[in-house]
């Protein structure tokens, strides 16, 4: 049986695999949780959509930015239907959602200007 509490062991071996830079195995930890979670919860829960911002931020931190958008998106879904739209929570989706546009804007930018260094 797959339960809440397990899910949550995975949650916190995420954190300890982030912390090491094991950023591949803080994201499978993070499909874990979220297989587990979405089998014994309802999928609207605001710790889904935490787990979603979580890899999110994994991703964006290993420079995938469309994954990262992805993950914060549905992490946003999430939080606009289980949390009032005033909290800080979803704020700070938001301002994800603009780094990931900014970071990918910049990585754009660099690679332009140093491909004509060849």
């Amino acid at each position: 049986m797959k339960s809440p509490i397990l899910a949550t062991t995975y949650n916190n071996i995420e954190l300890v695999y982030d912390h090491q830079g094991g950023y591949e195995k803080v994201l499978k930890s993070y499909e874990k949780y979220l297989e587990i979670k979405l089998i014994s919860l309802p999928p609207n829960r605001p710790d889904v959509a935490r787990t979603n911002n979580n890899a999110g931020m994994v991703y964006c931190n290993e420079g995938d930015y469309e994954k990262a958008l992805k993950s914060y998106e549905k992490c946003l879904e999430i939080q606009l239907i289980s949390l009032p739209p005033n909290r800080p929570d979803v704020a700070r989706t938001y301002n994800n959602i603009g780094m990931v546009y900014c970071n990918e804007a910049a990585r754009r930018l660099i690679q332009e200007l140093t491909e004509g260094e060849d």
